[in-house]
C-alpha cells in the first residue's frame, strides 16, 4: 500500500515538472517543490544584507546562526525578532507571472554571561527552509494514437521546516573561540495535486498529502584570529535522519465518485551535513567578509520528483560600514551600512540541468534608541533557467528586524 501511494504521488510530481508550466497566484519559489524547500541561511536584516556571510563574521548586531563561536564576541545580552517578505516573478519560454509570500524571520536571544571569558548562551527558533509554490500545468492525453483529451493539473505546496537551537560559546584563548549548539527540526509540508480532464463527462483526481517531519543535530564552529582585525572561521552542521510521518488521501471523480482512499505511513531519509569556511577583515570603519559553504544531498531521498540530488555549494561576500555607538556620536555615524552578494549551486539537478542562484543585497541598521536597532535589508537575484523547458525566477526579498542590546549580567571582580 505504501509503495502504491508513494509512486502515485511521485508520478504526479513528475507531470508538473516535465510539462510546460504556467505560474500564478500566491506562492514562492517553484523550485521549493524539491528537497527540503527554499533554504534560509540567516536570521535578521543585518546578516541578510551582508550577503548571509557569517562564518567568520564578528558583526556587533544580530545573532549569527552559521557559526556559534561568534556569540562569544557579544558584550551585551541581545534579543532579536524579524519578518521577511518575498516577491517572485517567474517565466518560462512562453508565459510569465508573479507570486509572493511573507513569513516570520525567527526569534532569538543571546545572553552574554561573562565578557572576560567570552561565555555566552544563545537560543532561538528560525526557519530552516520554506516550501511555497503554485503551479498550473496543461495536460494532454493521447488516445488510440490519434484523438486526445486536454486538461490541467494544479500543484501547490505550503509549509517548511523550522529549526530550534540552543547552545553556548567560550573564549579558549585570546585568539581562539569555540561554540556549539543542539538543533531540533520540525514542521509540516502540505502538498495538493489536482487534475481535471475536459470531457463531456469530466474526470478529475486529487491527492492531498501532509508530511510531518522531525529530526535533530548539532552545530559547532571555531573562530581564529591569527592577526589583528583578521578572523578565520570554520563551522559545520551534522544531523540525524529526518523522520517523516505521512497522511495521504486520493480521490477520483467522474460522473460518480470512482475512488476515495486514505493511507498513512512513515519513512526516513539521511539529512545532509554541511561544512563552511569564512574569512573576515576589519579596516577602520569597514568590515569585509567572504564565505564558502558545502552541503551534500546525494543521500537524500525525499520528494524526489524529476530531480537528482547532488552536492550544493554557496559562495558569499559582504562589506559593511560599521556604525559607532559611543555616546555623543551623530545619528549618521551610528548607522551600519551593508552590501553583499552570492552565488549558489542548488543541491539538485532537474532534467540533468544544474540550478543556480545569484543575488545582491543591501541594507542598514538604524538606531531606534541607545539600545535598540531597526534592521532593513533588500535582496534581489535570479534563480534557474528557461532552458530545457524549465523556469527562471527573478526574486526580491525584503527583511525587517528589531534588535535590542542590554546589559543583563554585570562584571564581577576576579582574583
Amino acid at each position: 500500500m505504501k509503495r502504491i501511494f508513494s509512486n502515485t504521488y511521485y508520478v504526479m510530481i513528475a507531470l508538473t515538472v516535465v510539462a510546460p508550466t504556467i505560474m500564478m497566484g500566491q506562492g514562492g519559489s517553484n523550485y521549493s517543490i524539491f528537497g527540503v524547500g527554499d533554504r534560509v541561511y540567516s536570521m535578521g536584516a543585518g546578516y541578510e544584507s551582508f550577503g548571509n556571510t557569517q562564518i567568520a563574521n564578528t558583526m556587533a548586531t544580530g545573532i549569527n546562526i552559521q557559526n556559534p563561536a561568534a556569540w562569544s564576541f557579544a558584550d551585551k545580552t541581545r534579543l532579536q525578532a524579524g519578518f521577511r517578505f518575498n516577491q517572485i516573478a517567474t517565466n518560462d519560454a512562453t508565459t510569465s507571472s508573479s507570486q509572493n509570500n511573507g513569513k516570520m524571520d525567527g526569534i532569538g536571544v543571546l545572553f552574554n554571561v561573562d565578557t572576560t571569558t567570552g561565555f555566552s548562551i544563545a537560543l532561538g527558533i528560525t526557519p530552516y527552509s520554506n516550501v511555497n509554490y503554485a503551479i498550473f500545468t496543461p495536460v494532454t492525453i493521447t488516445l488510440d494514437g490519434a484523438s486526445s483529451l486536454g486538461g490541467i493539473t494544479n500543484t501547490s505546496g505550503r509549509g517548511g521546516i523550522t529549526q530550534v537551537f540552543a547552545g553556548a560559546s567560550y573564549k579558549i584563548f585570546d585568539n581562539l573561540r569555540a561554540g556549539a549548539s543542539i538543533l531540533g527540526l520540525f514542521g509540516t509540508i502540505n502538498t495538493s495535486i489536482s487534475t481535471q480532464i475536459y470531457t463531456t463527462n469530466a474526470l478529475s483526481s486529487e491527492i492531498n498529502r501532509r508530511d510531518a517531519v522531525s529530526g535533530g543535530g548539532v552545530h559547532a564552529g571555531l573562530m581564529f584570529t591569527p592577526a589583528k582585525n583578521l578572523t578565520i572561521g570554520v563551522a559545520g552542521s551534522f544531523y540525524s535522519s529526518l523522520d517523516i510521518s505521512t497522511a495521504q488521501r486520493s480521490i477520483s471523480l467522474g460522473s460518480i465518485r470512482i475512488g476515495d482512499t486514505t493511507a498513512q505511513f512513515t519513512s526516513a531519509t539521511p539529512m545532509p551535513s554541511s561544512i563552511g569556511l569564512g574569512i573576515s577583515y576589519r579596516s577602520g570603519k569597514f568590515l569585509f567578509g567572504t564565505d564558502i559553504h558545502f552541503t551534500d544531498f546525494s543521500s537524500f531521498s525525499y520528494r524526489e520528483g524529476k530531480s537528482d540530488y547532488t552536492s550544493g555549494q554557496r559562495f558569499t561576500f559582504g562589506i559593511s560600514r560599521l556604525g559607532i555607538f559611543a555616546p555623543g556620536t551623530s545619528f549618521g555615524d551610528r548607522i551600519n551600512f551593508n552590501i553583499g552578494g552570492g552565488y549558489e549551486i542548488l543541491p539538485f539537478t532537474v532534467k540533468n540541468q544544474t540550478i543556480a542562484d545569484m543575488f545582491l543585497s543591501f541594507g542598514m541598521d538604524l538606531p531606534i534608541t541607545t539600545d535598540a536597532l531597526l534592521g532593513l535589508a533588500l535582496t534581489g537575484g535570479q534563480r534557474g533557467t528557461t532552458n530545457n523547458g524549465l523556469v527562471k525566477e527573478m526574486f526580491a526579498r525584503f527583511t525587517v528586524s528589531v534588535t535590542i542590546n542590554e546589559i543583563w549580567f554585570q562584571p564581577f571582580a576576579r582574583e
